[in-house]
């Protein structure tokens, strides 16, 4: 958290200038709408969700998606790209490789360094063949899920300011 607000996550969009938004729950003209989060906020709002789309695993699992969801998105952050010197690299290739460095100052397994790393690394892979853990799909719900809420909360703030 404190490297988001160091790194001005708040003044940051959740998506991209380039983003073209496809998915069964939101479309491209949702990008307008979307845009209007930042990638402080989005990051929160997918970690909160986190928490009702893991209410049934074991306390450990849900700890760990957590985790997984405040580092979803540390590659669309101009500070991630420029550390590691690529800004043509996806963000979810430059947040896995972020996360990768983050968890060297920790005492966490390799195997589960491994796990967030690929969970991240994929997290945006429409490849159904692409390695995928038992991560990967509370982190697409837990996303997909703050991305309706953030919809819907931007939507009825703009009806209530007509």
């Amino acid at each position: 958290m404190n490297y988001m607000v160091h790194n001005r996550f708040k003044n940051i969009s959740s998506v991209p200038n380039n983003t073209i938004i496809v998915s069964e729950h939101l479309g491209m003209g949702d990008y307008e709408i979307v845009s209007k989060i930042n990638l402080f906020d989005h990051t929160i709002n997918c970690a909160i969700s986190s928490i009702e789309i893991c209410k049934e695993q074991p306390q450990v699992i849900r700890d760990i998606v957590m985790v997984i969801c405040l580092l979803h998105d540390a590659g669309k952050s101009p500070s991630v790209q420029k550390e590691f010197k690529n800004k043509n690299e996806a963000h979810d290739v430059l947040s896995a490789r972020f996360s990768k460095e983050a968890m060297q100052d920790f005492d966490i397994s390799d195997e589960l360094q491994r796990s967030i790393f690929v969970t991240l690394f994929n997290h945006h892979n429409e490849d159904k063949n692409k390695e995928q853990t038992m991560y990967s799909s509370f982190l697409v719900a837990s996303d997909v899920t703050a991305r309706k809420l953030e919809k819907k909360f931007i939507l009825s703030r703009e009806r209530g300011l007509k």
